[in-house]
């Protein structure tokens, strides 16, 4: 039968059979189509807003198990910042080879993905190693990173080490029995200096950045409470 026959001109009971043998593929593209179009506008549109997000970024990959219990820790010292009834951390990870043979299409995909971090406002908080602190160092950039005994307190100062910029995960007194913590790479959290970060003066942008110092000080006071 002719595929361009008018389908009421097709017998009843034989409709969808026509439709179907010559109208399969447009079908199962179109649909597929909707599905990703569904896809785009539920993460566009509909996205949840995460409570803290934390970069995570190092030179070197660690455990599969480390990782899992790092998201815990977030989960756990982070509060519900958005108010919505439970807490989603947003741990964003990047591994980066700083090693001379390594594939420049890899290491180019990871620098993307680390200075989009630094234009998204939500992303104040960052646990990274010294290979990346020294990667995104510059001497033009000065006030990158915000001086954490001032944002924390007399409380921090024992904590806080080069310049008063940095808190070794590793040294803080929760996690000093915590073996898939002592077994991570020498990270630290930094805290972009919120000038650099909200240069609008937006105060959205500023509400998040004391979330950010309130996760911060929650981890220095081993503030933590059970993830929702």
């Amino acid at each position: 039968m002719d595929k361009y026959v008018k389908i009421w001109d097709v017998p009843k009971g034989k409709r969808w059979e026509h439709y179907w043998n010559y109208y399969k593929i447009h079908t199962i593209v179109g649909a597929f189509i909707l599905i990703l179009t569904v896809m785009l506008i539920k993460d566009v549109f509909f996205q949840e807003k995460p409570d803290m997000v934390v970069t995570v970024a190092s030179t070197r990959y660690y455990s599969p198990e480390a990782e899992v219990e790092l998201q815990r820790v977030f989960e756990g010292y982070s509060r519900d910042y958005t108010g919505n009834g439970h807490k989603y951390v947003d741990k964003y990870q990047i591994i980066m080879s700083t090693e001379a043979n390594a594939d420049m299409q890899v290491v180019m995909a990871s620098q993307t993905k680390l200075v989009a971090q630094f234009q998204n406002t939500d992303a104040a908080v960052f646990l990274m190693d010294q290979e990346i602190y020294d990667y995104l160092r510059s001497d033009e950039e000065e006030g990158l990173y915000a001086d954490l005994t001032e944002l924390l307190g007399e409380e921090a100062r024992d904590l806080v080490s080069e310049n008063g910029q940095r808190i070794y995960i590793k040294e803080l007194p929760a996690f000093q029995e915590n073996e898939l913590i002592q077994s991570l790479p020498d990270l630290f959290f930094v805290i972009r200096d919120e000038s650099n970060i909200n240069r609008k003066d937006k105060p959205e942008v500023s509400l998040a950045y004391q979330n950010s110092v309130d996760f911060l000080r929650n981890l220095i006071r081993d503030d933590a409470e059970e993830a929702s």
